[in-house]
């Protein structure tokens, strides 16, 4: 859940599956799948479906963890509904990623991600970026709790809006 006007207004919600495949110690791939209603001006919800498929890669140097990923995704919104009849965005996302292990059931972290359009009409190469840090807490092996604060910017765009976010979110790991 997102919300909007100092947490008064449900801006959107979505929901997010995935499968990995670990390919070794350092590397492993994933493809997901988030579905999405995000609220709009005109007070609807609009429709979104987000695939994407994740390179990563992984490196301990102790008590640090470094994991750098490169995520595809493409994303379909209103479909049949919009002025573009729904034509997905794709993007490339870089991210970066250092976790603190302290061997204790709680991992601070930080991050940073560049997001890059593959299909404007003008070439940019980033659009938004992300810069993120929170702390991992679990609550048993298969469970875990995710609290963060993250800032999100706008670039290269002629209008550029920075969104401060507070998350919570839930882990589960078969």
């Amino acid at each position: 859940f997102r919300f909007y006007e100092n947490i008064t207004e449900l801006g959107a919600y979505y929901t997010e599956a995935g499968l990995d495949y670990k390919i070794n110690k350092h590397f492993q791939v994933e493809a997901n799948y988030r579905f999405t209603q995000k609220r709009k001006v005109e007070n609807y919800y609009s429709i979104r479906h987000r695939f994407g498929i994740d390179l990563k890669y992984s490196k301990k140097i102790k008590p640090f963890e470094f994991n750098y990923r490169v995520r595809f995704q493409n994303q379909y919104e209103d479909i049949g509904r919009s002025e573009d009849g729904g034509v997905a965005e794709y993007y490339l996302r870089y991210k970066l990623n250092l976790q603190w292990n302290l061997k204790k059931a709680y991992t601070p972290y930080i991050s940073v991600e560049l997001y890059s359009p593959l299909n404007y009409p003008r070439f940019y190469a980033f659009d938004n970026m992300r810069y993120m840090a929170g702390i991992e807490y679990a609550l048993t092996k298969h469970h875990k709790l995710d609290l963060n604060y993250m800032i999100h910017k706008e670039v290269n765009v002629s209008q550029p809006v920075t969104y401060y976010v507070i998350g919570i979110g839930y882990i589960y790991k078969l």
